[in-house]
C-alpha cells in the first residue's frame, strides 16, 4: 500500500492530499481516510492528477450516487452526461441574471442536498 499525506492548507476549509494516484484506483482503506478528510476539511486538492473523465466519475461515485447533469449547463459530451464544462469565457458571456439562476434554482428539485462536486482543471490561465 502506498503512503500518502493530508495537509491542512486553509484557515477554515481545505486540505491537500499528496501521494495518491487517482488514476490507479484506491483501496477501501485509503478511500475511507480520504472520505474522513473530506468530511473534516470540506475541500480536498489532489494536484498533478492525470485522470480521464471515467476515472474522475469512478472516484466521485465512491462518495455516493452521482447526480444528473446540471439542467442549465452543457455536458462535455453525450457519453459523459455527468461531466460538465466550466468555461470562464462562456460564463462571462452570460447575463448576471442567467448566472444567478444557474447556481440556485435548478438544484431545488433534488430531494437531498448535493454532497460535493469534484472538479478537474484542464487548462490553467
Amino acid at each position: 500500500m502506498s503512503t500518502f499525506d493530508i495537509r491542512k492548507i486553509g484557515g477554515r476549509i481545505g486540505a491537500e492530499v499528496t501521494g495518491v494516484d487517482l488514476s490507479a484506483g484506491l483501496s477501501d482503506s485509503v478511500f475511507g481516510q480520504i472520505n474522513e478528510a473530506f468530511l473534516e476539511h470540506k475541500v480536498l486538492f489532489f494536484r498533478n492528477q492525470d485522470i480521464t473523465d471515467e476515472q474522475q466519475l469512478a472516484f466521485a461515485g465512491r462518495f455516493g450516487p452521482l447526480t444528473r447533469k446540471h439542467p442549465m449547463m452543457r455536458a462535455v459530451d453525450t457519453a459523459a452526461p455527468h461531466v460538465l464544462a466550466v468555461d470562464g469565457e462562456d460564463q462571462r458571456a452570460r447575463s448576471l441574471a442567467h448566472r444567478h439562476q444557474l447556481h440556485h434554482r435548478p438544484f431545488a428539485r433534488y430531494d437531498a442536498a448535493l454532497r460535493g462536486a469534484p472538479a478537474v482543471r484542464r487548462l490553467t490561465p
